[in-house]
């Protein structure tokens, strides 16, 4: 026969152990789907906090940099350097140069060829940082010292341009000379970097190159320059194209 005094005190017994149990099971399932998450998300915050600070350090860095900044100086720099090498193809400006220097040199211009590739804007347009190349061919006639001062402003000149083969051959009672000449131009980047990326900073030598641009002759002055009649030629001109 089954005590009902002893079923009560193990009854109550069991009570006593339930609420306890209850709370602490309900307890963890609060940690695990509350209290966790919310530290997790703390956690994370806390990192963001930590990288958006070092962004800020670096961008006020960057700001210092900027403010110390010569404007004007660095925007004459950045025109000179467009004009040296520019960020597009343009091979009339070129012809129409060499074209210039030969007249001021006062020699013929007996032909001036070029394989300028695709012309137009489209397939002109160069990828950032590519440094590309357009040859010319050019054959003159004139005396030695005229011969010599075309190819010395040949190089000194911006657009820049480079002499490569120099051939020289008497021609009558004057002068031939044929020579390679590359021009250079470059796309400009298609992206800045980074806002918060320290700011790039001129080196030693490239500051130097930049002071050797300024003793170069534009293209433009040039261009207005008092032009003398050139000497007639015993031979056409090739056409460019």
């Amino acid at each position: 026969m089954i005590n009902l005094g002893n079923m009560e005190i193990i009854r109550n017994r069991w009570r006593l152990f339930l609420i306890p149990l209850l709370v602490i099971f309900s307890t963890i399932i609060l940690i695990f789907i509350v209290l966790i998450p919310r530290f997790k998300k703390v956690i994370e915050f806390k990192e963001l906090i930590k990288e958006k600070n070092l962004r800020l350090e670096k961008l006020s860095s960057k700001l210092a940099d900027l403010e110390g900044l010569d404007e004007v100086s660095l925007k004459n720099k950045a025109d000179l350097t467009l004009k040296a090498i520019p960020d597009k193809k343009d091979v009339m400006v070129i012809l129409s140069l060499l074209t210039n220097i030969s007249q001021v040199s006062q020699i013929n211009l007996d032909s001036l060829k070029v394989s300028p590739g695709e012309i137009s804007s489209e397939s002109a347009a160069q990828k950032s940082n590519s440094m590309e190349i357009i040859n010319f061919e050019i054959k003159a006639i004139g005396d030695r010292i005229k011969i010599l001062d075309f190819l010395k402003k040949i190089e000194g000149v911006i657009p820049l341009l480079n002499i490569g083969k120099v051939k020289i051959g008497k021609y009558e009672q004057n002068f031939s000379v044929q020579v390679s000449v590359e021009n250079y131009y470059s796309g400009l980047p298609k992206s800045l970097g980074k806002i918060d990326s320290p700011l790039p900073k001129l080196t030693k030598e490239e500051e130097n190159a930049s002071s050797l641009l300024d003793g170069f002759e534009f293209y433009e002055r040039l261009r207005e320059s008092p032009i003398p009649s050139p000497p007639t030629s015993s031979e056409g001109r090739s056409s460019p194209f």
